[in-house]
């Protein structure tokens, strides 16, 4: 869990309630992360076809569809329990 969640949250509980129900949303993080993907390969797949290369707007429809991808990134980023990764890198801690 990254701590931009628990960021500005002041009271304890409230941050200790988020945590538990960030973990026990796994299955639901885990779906919506796949649906991020799907999205995700089917802009760069767009965003490389021949086709978009004939507007003569190319260049800002390159810079959206990079904005929206990096986006997409971020949103996938918090969905991510970073004591899993943790773990793996190092399972002794």
């Amino acid at each position: 869990m990254k701590t931009s969640w628990l960021s500005g949250i002041k009271d304890a509980s409230v941050k200790k309630e988020l945590r538990s129900n960030f973990l026990a949303s796994k299955m639901v993080r885990e779906r919506l992360a796949e649906m991020l993907d799907a999205k995700l390969n089917s802009s760069v797949r767009a965003s490389r076809s021949s086709e978009s290369y004939d507007s003569p707007n190319w260049a800002l429809k390159q810079a959206d569809a990079t904005g929206y991808q990096r986006a997409l990134e971020e949103v996938k980023s918090l969905l991510e329990d970073a004591s899993k990764k943790i773990k793996e890198i190092c399972p002794d801690s």
